[in-house]
């Protein structure tokens, strides 16, 4: 896979600040089509805010280049955690 994140919480960790995952769509892109995985994993009572974002590079934007997004977002939680899962556009 080349777009592809993996987040692991283990069992008991608190993590205090946001993970943030960025994903950047640019005019390099033959197809102008991206498919981003993100697997997120929360041991057992695990505490955390994951954000995800969705961006295009300012030479894409400029060019008003249109991209496709396909975006899957996979969530295993283990008992008790507490997951703050956020997407910005």
């Amino acid at each position: 896979f080349e777009d592809l994140a993996v987040l692991y919480v283990p069992e008991g960790v608190a993590v205090e600040k946001p993970v943030h995952i960025v994903y950047i769509s640019d005019e390099s892109s033959a197809s102008h089509v991206s498919f981003p995985r993100c697997l997120i994993v929360a041991g057992e009572s695990a505490t955390f805010t994951v954000v995800e974002q969705y961006l295009s590079s300012p030479s894409a934007a400029a060019a008003a280049v249109p991209h496709f997004v396909n975006a899957v977002t996979e969530v295993h939680l283990g008992k008790s955690s507490n997951v703050k899962h956020i997407v910005l556009q």
